[in-house]
């Protein structure tokens, strides 16, 4: 009996296949009862794929498990697999000390408890029977989070009535994505037209005062959620603050001051007839100047003037902190009264 071989050097996987022969001499042909198969092992090439996918919230997610699917191989199964972060080696799997009792699945990486210190590129490399294949393609974590650490701040520090005043929300860590975006509220009312850092309020009238609160959004906060961070800045006038008066023009130039002691007070125009005045009441002051006293027992001055200037002048900002990533500022507004000149 003659054996006829077929030999195939340097096999690689697409010698892979069912092998039969067929037999031909003078008289014809005769094919194989049988057939073989050939299996040729070669290393394992794979990718990484993710579970939620990319991208996720930081606030909203808690574990992502990371996939290492063989793509191509012989065997298909991967013995081991080595895990990567950002190029550095992390973990290899399995990690047991007795591989005849290890039933974990090495081509499976839990991340749990996912910060945004988690963010970046994971890969893997697998291993089977024929040996280590080569590292996948980075598969990148994208780890959305909220902007933190704001601060309102305004300028000039000193506001005055008919002037303007900018408003900016300051935030240290942008978060991710870095397309932030502003959410300003003054009292109940959310601004719609306004979704910059920076807010210039112009003119400044005595309805500018109110509580404004901006907030710093990007998709790293998780949909119905309130914000966690605010900053408030209430603009209003100070009742108990040292007060200056100015008037000048056909009046020689001289300024009553108010003690440090001034309780709340009324500052508003009154017109008596023809004649415009600007009438000042208090109670329990002290007043540098004439003190006349209405029925009420009021003190208060009267100066029938071409211009009056009312300025109230403030000694300090208070700052008071409501949180870690949080303050309340106040900015307290200055205002002039322009009264034209009365006529008898």
């Amino acid at each position: 009996m003659t054996d006829h071989t077929l030999l195939i050097k340097n096999s690689t996987r697409d010698d892979m296949g069912a092998y039969s022969c067929s037999l031909t001499n003078e008289v014809g042909t005769s094919m194989s009862n049988s057939t073989t198969r050939v299996s040729v092992h070669y290393k394992p090439e794979v990718n990484v794929t993710m579970d939620p996918q990319s991208p996720i919230v930081e606030e909203v997610v808690t574990n992502v498990t990371l996939s290492c699917n063989v793509m191509a191989g012989n065997p298909p199964d991967l013995v081991k697999v080595r895990w990567f972060f950002n190029g550095g080696l992390i973990e290899e799997l399995p990690n047991c000390t007795n591989e005849t009792l290890c039933v974990d699945d090495p081509s499976k990486l839990l991340l749990m408890n996912i910060d945004r210190q988690m963010h970046g590129n994971y890969t893997c490399m697998g291993k089977n029977e024929a040996g280590w294949g080569v590292m996948a393609e980075p598969s990148e974590l994208v780890i959305y989070y909220p902007p933190s650490q704001v601060s309102l701040t305004y300028h000039p520090q000193r506001v005055v009535k008919r002037g303007s005043v900018t408003l900016v929300c300051a935030v240290k860590e942008i978060g991710r994505p870095s397309n932030t975006t502003f959410r300003w509220t003054r009292g109940s009312h959310t601004v719609m037209d306004v979704t910059t850092a920076n807010w210039t309020i112009d003119p400044v009238t005595l309805e500018t005062e109110s509580n404004f609160t901006c907030t710093a959004l990007n998709l790293g906060v998780k949909v119905n959620q309130l914000p966690f961070i605010f900053v408030s800045m209430h603009l209003r006038r100070l009742l108990n603050a040292p007060h200056v008066l100015r008037c000048g023009h056909d009046f020689a130039e001289h300024q009553h001051q108010l003690s440090r002691r001034v309780q709340p007070y009324l500052l508003d125009k009154m017109v008596e007839g023809k004649r415009e005045h600007l009438r000042l009441a208090q109670r329990e002051s002290e007043v540098l100047g004439r003190k006349p006293h209405d029925s009420s027992g009021h003190a208060y001055e009267r100066f029938p003037i071409d211009t009056f200037d009312v300025e109230l002048e403030y000694d300090s900002l208070a700052q008071r902190l409501l949180g870690p990533n949080a303050g309340q500022r106040q900015l307290y507004l200055f205002f002039h009264w322009q009264l034209s000149r009365w006529r008898s």
